[in-house]
This record gives structure tokens, C-alpha cells and sequence, in this order.
């Protein structure tokens, strides 16, 4: 199998890993852009809301989450066997009683609510059949659509308040991680629990010193870089690969949007152009060592 065949096979078995990807780095821009001021090699002052790198993300966020969340991520050759949904549903329940903890969403509780309104009972049925009508529901669809692109891979979302600190986050992460393992998932289930804790910890070494460079020189600047009206065109796949121990994968970033610079006290325009939008493309390069699962930003380039 050539390259090219290996990265066709990998993006049918993982589908949603751009995804997860893409939650990881949007859930961080709102809890960070309010730290920017903070000084030193510290978390908070890793990402900015006005880095040209996450304001992307964040508008994706905002427009789409509007909390901070944590995405378990979950795969197998059939994520909709009712043994799943219950493990599922099991997860769901001991969150929704955990601190701070706003709203969990799956699939699990679309066949739930569906159950409980047909018959008064919400349970998950015992026939595969009955689940399918379920989810293939044209009243349903919009809301499965957005969990579970296919059938081998679904999305489970924790909605946390935007005000949680770094310490209350990291608690929620560990505490979802451990009812994760106590929920029953059968064996062969992948489960990968995703968000701002699990990206904390998921920038390289030479990303961070990149980062706080670039922000470090702007904030000196007394400059702020504006992105508005932001039009995202295309997310794709553009290269994996596998050296030195570790696996790689570089996604292609597309879009349209105001890019400028203005004064900060002044408001004047620096650079850049604040009516007439310009084309975004950025590569972002994520690596791991071979046999794990979480991936850690490692590269950002622009194509122009």
C-alpha cells in the first residue's frame, strides 16, 4: 500500500478526528482570550482573542458551542448497539450530577426522549431495528447529524460554564475520564475524552515558545490583530505520515475574513485592510508517538 493509500484508509477510519481536533482548539480561544495580559510561560498566556492562529476557531466556537465543553469521543464498527447507548447513557447520568456540569448531549438520549414519548418509558430498546427508525427519524435527523457522522463514530458533549477556572476545568476532565472507565463501554469501544484540559496539555514545546514569542512582540507593539467576518471555506486533510516514532498529520485550514492590525489606544489601522477581506490558509501540523492516542499541535504555516 503507497502513501497515498495508507492516508485514504486512515481518513475512512477516522473520520472524526479533525473534528475532535478542530473542538480541542476552538474550546481554548474563549478561556484564554481573557488571560492575554497575563505575563510568562504560563497557560493562560499560550493564546490570545485576538491571535490570528485561534480567532478562527473561536468564531467557530461562539457561533456554534457558545459554553466551554468536553467532547468524548467515541468509535467502534457500530456505535448505535443498544449495550453502546447504554454505556452511553450511564456516562451521561453521572456527569449531569457532577459540579459545574451544564448539559450533556448524545445520541443516547435521542433514543431515550423517543422512547419515553412513544411508550412513557425511556429506556434503550433491545431492538437494533428500533434504534435505527429512531435515529433515521426525519424529526431526529438534525440533531444526529451534528452527533454521529456515521456509524462508526459519535461525538458525547459536557457543556461547562464559560467562567470555570483552569483548576475546575482540569477536575471535570479527570472526573469525566473516570466515569468514562466505569460506564461499561464493551471492550472493542474506543472512548477519547477531548477538551480545553486535554489541549492544555497538547501543544509542544516549540509551539508554546513560538506562541509566547509572537504574543509577547504584539503586546510590546501595543497592537491588536483584528479577524472579522470570518467565512470558513474548507477543513481538509493534507498529508499523515509516520517518522522518527511519532505520526503525523498536517489539515489544511480555509478561509475568508477582515485581517488588520490597529493601534491599541488609537484604534488606527497598522496593517492590513479593514473593509476588503483576505484568503486564510494555514497548515496545522499535529503529531504523537506511535501507539498513542492524543495528538499535540507541533506546527502552524501559512501558504502565503
Amino acid at each position: 500500500m503507497n502513501g497515498l493509500d495508507r492516508l485514504g484508509q486512515w481518513i475512512a477510519d477516522h473520520p472524526i478526528v479533525i473534528m475532535a481536533a478542530a473542538l480541542l482548539l476552538t474550546i481554548v480561544s474563549l478561556h484564554y482570550a481573557q488571560q492575554i495580559e497575563m505575563q510568562g510561560m504560563t497557560t493562560e498566556s499560550m493564546v490570545g482573542k485576538d491571535s490570528p492562529l485561534y480567532q478562527l476557531f473561536d468564531h467557530l466556537y461562539a457561533e456554534k458551542f457558545a459554553t466551554e465543553s468536553i467532547a468524548v469521543v467515541i468509535e467502534s464498527d457500530d456505535i448505535t448497539k443498544p449495550e453502546i447507548l447504554r454505556a452511553m447513557d450511564l456516562l451521561s447520568q453521572k456527569m449531569r450530577e457532577a459540579p459545574n456540569v451544564l448539559a450533556v448531549t448524545s445520541i443516547a438520549d435521542i433514543v431515550l426522549k423517543t422512547e419515553e414519548r412513544d411508550f412513557g418509558l425511556a429506556a434503550i430498546p433491545d431492538q437494533e431495528d428500533r434504534v435505527d427508525q429512531i435515529l433515521s427519524s426525519p424529526s431526529n435527523q438534525p440533531a444526529v447529524s451534528a452527533m454521529m457522522p456515521d456509524k462508526k463514530h459519535t461525538l458525547l458533549s459536557i457543556d461547562l460554564p464559560v467562567t470555570l477556572t483552569e483548576a475546575q476545568l482540569r477536575e471535570i476532565y479527570a472526573e469525566t475520564s473516570a466515569q468514562v472507565r466505569m460506564a461499561e463501554f464493551p471492550p472493542h469501544v474506543v472512548v477519547t475524552v477531548t477538551g480545553e484540559p486535554a489541549l492544555m496539555q497538547s501543544i509542544t514545546d516549540e509551539m508554546a515558545k513560538y506562541m509566547a514569542g509572537e504574543f509577547a512582540s504584539m503586546k510590546q507593539k501595543g497592537q491588536i490583530n483584528r479577524l472579522e467576518n470570518i467565512a470558513v471555506r474548507k477543513v481538509e486533510i493534507a498529508e499523515a505520515w509516520q517518522e522518527s516514532g511519532k505520526e503525523y498529520i498536517s489539515v489544511l485550514f480555509t478561509a475568508n475574513l477582515l485581517d488588520y492590525t490597529v493601534d491599541e489606544k488609537s484604534g488606527e489601522v497598522v496593517t492590513g485592510d479593514r473593509r476588503n477581506p483576505v484568503k486564510f490558509e494555514e497548515f496545522w501540523t499535529f503529531c504523537r508517538p506511535i501507539g498513542e492516542r492524543n495528538w499535540a499541535l507541533s506546527a502552524i504555516q501559512q501558504t502565503r
